[in-house]
């Protein structure tokens, strides 16, 4: 109190830095010109070369005879909530156009899959011309490259849940690092720094590496000529808040992952904009503007924090916080095989699904795309089977009652509406037991609903799928 009390706030510095103390007097002179309320938010640089946000509240009081005495103010730092409060919004934002790519990316595959399964299609027909075939080629290279984007929006949207189990990160850091290296020019060098007591985590290998990988080319690509990524892998124990630029990491144990690249820094405008999906200062044209949007929606699936710092002209560093393994003690994954595979989501021998020996040749389709539904039958009519498609339940289950003799398989889009394909699945079991049923997915299913279903299948199929993977599914199922 001794220190402050009846000296000027111009005398307060450096508690009160000096432009801040020179606003604030600007409208105290006013206040006691006029009178009335000020309320106010101002920026300042502070004693550590920082700048940080003020609210001000000031008002005049009066004294017996109405006349103004003086005047009393606060003064509050609100850097924290305004972050907070950017934070949030942008998350919101993000949340929002992840919703939006999560409905686009569904509506792209089956756009795909009648596209690229033509032409595939087209290329395994003998009589398709040779100067037909390399066009046929060009559009599946194209058509996969799209198939990339849909599973990086797929990612980016989160609706691929992360399999997470015990693991290690060194080998995964390792493993992505090495993919780095073989990706980015060989002028960039990879330096790699790995705590040898590296605690574990629970994740998913797979995401993890996707999120290092993905770091890592952001990286190199911020360093115009030739310069060095450094990778690093550390325990982290937080005894109080730590803030990464604008995110906070609450108190707890870590593993932090850093990928700090000596690049051109990222500009102060684009930095707000970082994490949001389709922002690219590289140009669309080359660019999804994805990678760092999928980076951030992974580590958020996995309960952690991603932040960055950066300096213009000597390089970025960006910070991944991942929890520790409540249970690091249980059995860990450092061999790569992390959750499910395709194999682990596909039937196997005790799947309920009915097996009578060979089943009739015939195949029904049910798919609400018209295009896909086509497409299946006539890739199963191009290997030698008769094939019948519906559009919907009603028109499956009349077929099943007027050709159920002649079916031994039912191929059954899994994300049917109205009222679902559950209950198809259902009603074909009970009308038409022996029936081998195939459930078609796409890369946005739900798990819940993937996993619920497949004791009851014969085989599953993921869009876009290729002429093999059909055909292989309907034999095994015929022969089951």
């Amino acid at each position: 109190k001794e220190a402050i009390i009846g000296r000027s706030i111009a005398e307060l510095e450096p508690h009160i830095p000096a432009d801040l103390a020179r606003l604030y007097i600007e409208y105290d002179a006013r206040l006691q010109e006029s009178g009335g309320i000020q309320l106010y938010e101002a920026e300042a640089r502070v004693a550590d070369g920082g700048r940080r946000d003020f609210l001000f509240s000031q008002a005049a009081f009066a004294d017996g005879a109405g006349n103004v005495a003086g005047v009393v103010g606060l003064m509050l730092d609100v850097t924290e909530r305004k972050r907070s409060q950017q934070h949030l919004s942008r998350r919101q934002r993000i949340e929002a156009v992840g919703a939006l790519a999560a409905g686009v990316a569904h509506e792209f595959n089956n756009i795909l899959q009648a596209v690229l399964g033509r032409a595939r299609l087209m290329l395994t027909d003998e009589a398709t011309p040779a100067e037909a075939r390399n066009d046929l080629q060009q559009m599946i290279d194209v058509g996969e490259r799209g198939a990339e984007l849909v599973r990086r929006l797929l990612e980016f949207s989160r609706r691929e849940e992360p399999q997470r189990r015990i693991l290690d990160l060194s080998p995964v850091v390792e493993d992505a690092c090495a993919i780095l290296q073989q990706t980015i020019a060989k002028r960039t060098q990879v330096i790699v720094s790995i705590d040898d007591d590296l605690r574990a985590v629970e994740a998913d290998r797979r995401q993890i590496e996707q999120v290092l990988v993905n770091l890592g080319i952001n990286a190199a690509e911020a360093i115009p000529e030739s310069g060095t990524i450094s990778v690093m892998a550390q325990n982290q124990s937080l005894t109080q808040e730590h803030s990464v630029g604008d995110v906070t990491v609450p108190p707890g144990e870590y593993v932090l992952l850093v990928v700090a690249d000596t690049g051109t820094g990222i500009d102060a405008t684009a930095a707000p904009h970082l994490f949001e999906p389709f922002y690219t200062t590289k140009g669309l044209a080359s660019h999804s503007g994805l990678g760092l949007a999928a980076a951030h929606g992974i580590v958020e699936a996995h309960g952690g924090y991603i932040g960055f710092t950066s300096v213009p002209a000597e390089g970025t560093a960006f910070e991944v916080y991942l929890p520790v393994a409540a249970d690091a003690g249980a059995e860990s994954d450092a061999s790569g095989q992390n959750g499910r595979t395709r194999d682990d989501t596909e039937p196997g021998p005790g799947s309920e699904q009915l097996r009578h020996g060979p089943r009739p040749g015939g195949i029904l389709v049910v798919d609400d795309e018209p295009a896909v539904a086509r497409l299946a039958c006539d890739i199963l009519e191009h290997l030698g089977h008769t094939c019948m498609r519906a559009l919907d339940e009603q028109a499956a289950l009349e077929l099943i009652g007027s050709h159920g003799g002649e079916l031994g398989v039912a191929v059954v889009d899994l994300e049917l509406t109205s009222p679902g394909a559950p209950n198809l699945v259902e009603q074909l079991r009970e009308t038409a037991p022996e029936l081998g049923i195939i459930g078609m997915v796409s890369g946005d299913a739900d798990p819940t609903l993937v996993e619920q279903m497949t004791p009851h299948l014969a085989g599953l199929l993921r869009k876009p799928f290729g002429v093999g993977d059909i055909a292989e599914a309907v034999e095994n199922a015929l022969e089951s």
